[in-house]
């Protein structure tokens, strides 16, 4: 037997082929168009890379607007525009194949990287026994929130959480969903929801690896300049040159902070006061809280939407220096116009995101006025006014679900340690607490970091003993509001600090950008002198480079727990910190059942349909994976977590009330059959740790069910009311 589902791997691989052609052709037809970057006049490989995020960064707003405004027809119309103009510039010869194939070792690397993706996020099949990955914590919410688009004309979606007897719109940053839901479109029934959000994870690491190359060729090439005006952009020594920097941030991709340290400390403890080894967290990020920072792999797995709006903001900065910089008023109009269509796609990704673009080109604004730049302030002012004119709709439809919602508040990163010494959390801090976070933020962010602490720290002595040229000010302009906010600002809804984790991903982006400077000025040299073992080198690049040894074995050691850590609960090594009962030991069969049930036992229920689980356990998180049915209320989503996402929390409660007496004890057949004939529930699925299952006189023994596992049960509505119409006596059927 396989570890993987075949149909698992074929339909990611599709969706993987789906996304691409959702994003790049329509970002070639853009970038030629408008000869964004000097597309026409450009490489292979930079067009791809071109392409790969002027596709993401463009078409999200440009989809909603079409979505929302008009319906999903508008949308297929949309993209046989893209489609048509594609193939007329493939038919002209202005696309080759050598501009959608990119060269060997950045092939061999893409490659490797969905691999990965599908070695952690594939379900993972062991003696009879369904593994997810540890991520799907998110993923499941994710998936919900996918299927929910892609079975919505038009925007917004209904909330796949919670409907009371009626839609409810839902309200949140979605526009990363879309394209996911739109890629499931695009597929015809071949993928489904989960596949394409499977796909959206990898897309997010490779349009990362190419933005971060596209500011490679304009901020880190000493040719950048001459590339602007050169008829072929970068010479032959110049290409290759940014082909090794691209390579080499691709690797430092792999390096976070210093978490396996105390994540090393902390395991040792448990495992000591438990008398067994045990592994506290399944992502040993957690460790920290809401002060974390998330290693690039982790905010690609569980967060592919945040990455996307940081590559749409990336696009945005880099087409406003293009525009700034072009000598052609064509050039600058066009430049300007893609910025800030690129910035209201980044609202649509991530609200966090964006918010750190805000403030940090509100600055550029002002030091631009301030210094009389006035080329960059008109196009600074311009991109301003066109992304908030494309993205207003998208505001206003979140503002209306979020009224009175408070965005943020000022309290210091905090440091998850303290909390062993000091009672409180993060949102009660008191002022004793807050100076403790403040005076353990150095501590904080060296862990945190690790060797990206290092580099910024000597980026900025070199800083001081040079001239700052345009791009150096840039990143300032993005590094330093991006730091301030993360340190010294958290959000307000939700159950952590999404602003403080999502600012830090700016904060990475440009500690990224000059660890590749980093190793290009200090440690190529270092090994040129002093041989591969760097011996007789200086202290500090040895310390550099343990540093970055301990982050890779960190990110090795993440990626190996976000796979295997349902396995070493089902083995007693770990435990949901959560206490969720369905990711209790057991794990495997459980999963195995509930996968069962919602891919084929309830494959005929209409879409239209609800299917529910307990209201009240935490988190129903293999209903949101497998099924592609909504729920009347599904656990952690409703407004009681945040408001913006449900209704009256009244109402709410009333619902959660009335569903989780059907999986209580005791539970009568006469009551379910009410509740299924006065609500759009299609089927239940009861489980083993509900009242309902351990009670011998409970509804779920007077039903046939559907399916019948150890684990699960899943019982149609039509079948309930069948048996309460026929009223026969309760008799009990073998669990097992």
């Amino acid at each position: 037997m396989l570890p993987f589902f075949p149909s698992d791997i074929a339909r990611y691989l599709a969706a993987i082929g789906l996304f691409w052609l959702v994003l790049v052709p329509p970002g070639f037809a853009l970038g030629w168009s408008a000869d964004l970057f000097g597309f026409r006049s450009k490489r292979p490989l930079f067009r791809l890379y071109a392409a790969t995020v002027l596709g993401l960064s463009l078409a999200p707003i440009l989809m909603y607007l079409c979505w929302s405004l008009g319906s999903l027809q508008v949308v297929w119309v949309l993209y046989g525009v893209f489609w048509a103009a594609f193939a007329v510039l493939f038919v002209l010869r202005k696309v080759r194949l050598e501009d959608l194939r990119p060269p060997r070792v950045e092939l061999c690397l893409a490659a490797g990287w969905v691999i990965l993706c599908a070695l952690i996020l594939l379900d993972l099949r062991i003696g009879g026994g369904v593994y997810i990955d540890w991520a799907s914590h998110d993923h499941s919410y994710r998936t919900s929130v996918i299927n929910a688009i892609r079975h919505t004309e038009v925007l917004p979606p209904g909330n796949p959480f919670f409907h009371p007897g009626h839609s409810i719109p839902f309200r949140y940053h979605y526009f990363w969903f879309m394209l996911a839901a739109f890629v499931e479109a695009a597929g015809a029934g071949l993928i489904g929801p989960r596949d394409a959000l499977f796909a959206s994870v990898a897309w997010s690491g490779l349009a990362l690896v190419a933005i971060v190359a596209l500011f490679l060729e304009r901020t880190e090439s000493k040719t950048a300049a001459r590339a602007d005006s050169a008829a072929s952009g970068l010479d032959e020594g110049s290409f290759a040159a940014w082909r090794r920097q691209t390579w080499i941030a691709a690797g430092l991709l792999t390096i976070t902070g210093l978490d396996l340290i105390p994540i090393a400390l902390i395991t040792l403890a448990v495992s000591l006061g438990r008398g067994q080894f045990f592994i506290p967290y399944g992502d040993f990020e957690l460790w920290n809280g809401d002060g974390e920072v998330a290693s690039w792999l982790g905010s690609c797995i569980w967060v592919p939407n945040h990455v996307g709006a940081l590559v749409c903001g990336c696009t945005g900065v880099l087409l406003l220096l293009w525009a700034y910089r072009s000598p052609r008023r064509s050039n600058r109009i066009a430049g300007t116009i893609a910025a800030g269509i690129a910035f209201a796609s980044s609202a649509g990704c991530s609200i966090f995101v964006v918010f750190v673009f805000f403030v940090a080109l509100a600055a550029l604004l002002a030091a631009s006025a301030m210094h009389r730049v006035w080329r960059l302030l008109t196009v600074l002012v311009l991109a301003g006014v066109v992304a908030f004119g494309a993205a207003f709709p998208y505001l206003h439809e979140l503002r209306a679900g979020a009224a009175g919602i408070q965005f943020a508040v000022l309290r210091p990163r905090t440091f998850w340690p303290v909390f062993w010494f000091i009672p409180g959390t993060p949102r009660s801090l008191d002022w004793h607490g807050a100076l403790a976070m403040l005076l353990c933020l150095p501590l904080n962010y060296a862990l945190e970091l690790g060797f990206f602490a290092a580099v910024g720290v000597y980026r900025f002595r070199r800083l001081r003993r040079a001239s700052f040229g345009v791009n150096d000010r840039i990143l300032l302009f993005l590094f330093i509001p991006g730091l301030f906010i993360a340190s010294f600002l958290a959000s307000v809804g939700g159950q952590g600090n999404d602003l403080g984790w999502r600012a830090m991903l700016i904060v990475q982006f440009v500690l990224l950008l000059w660890a590749v400077g980093w190793v290009r000025e200090v440690l190529l040299p270092a090994f040129s002198a002093h041989g591969a073992r760097l011996r007789g080198a200086p202290k500090g690049v040895l310390l550099m480079c343990l540093m970055s040894l301990a982050g890779l074995a960190g990110t090795i050691y993440q990626a190996s727990l976000l796979r295997f850590y349902a396995v070493a609960i089902d083995h007693g090594l770990g435990a949901d910190v959560d206490k969720n009962p369905e990711l209790a030991p057991g794990l495997g069969a459980r999963t195995a059942e509930l996968r069962e049930i919602y891919t084929q036992a309830l494959k005929d229920l209409p879409s239209s349909a609800l299917v529910q689980e307990e209201p009240l356990i935490p988190d129903a998180v293999q209903q949101g994976l497998y099924a592609t049915w909504a729920s009347a209320d599904r656990g952690r989503e409703g407004p009681r977590i945040d408001p913006a996402y449900g209704e009256d929390p009244a109402l709410y409660a009333h619902t959660e009330e009335l569903l989780s007496t059907v999986f209580g004890q005791p539970a009568d057949l006469a009551y379910v059959s009410k509740v299924c004939a006065q609500t759009q529930i299609g089927a239940f699925v009861v489980q083993d740790f509900d009242a309902a299952w351990r009670e011998p006189g409970s509804w779920i023994w007077s039903v046939p069910p559907v399916y019948a596992g150890s684990h699960a049960r899943a019982y149609l509505c039509t079948d309930i009311l069948r048996a309460a119409s026929q009223n026969p006596p309760a008799q009990r059927d073998n669990a097992d």
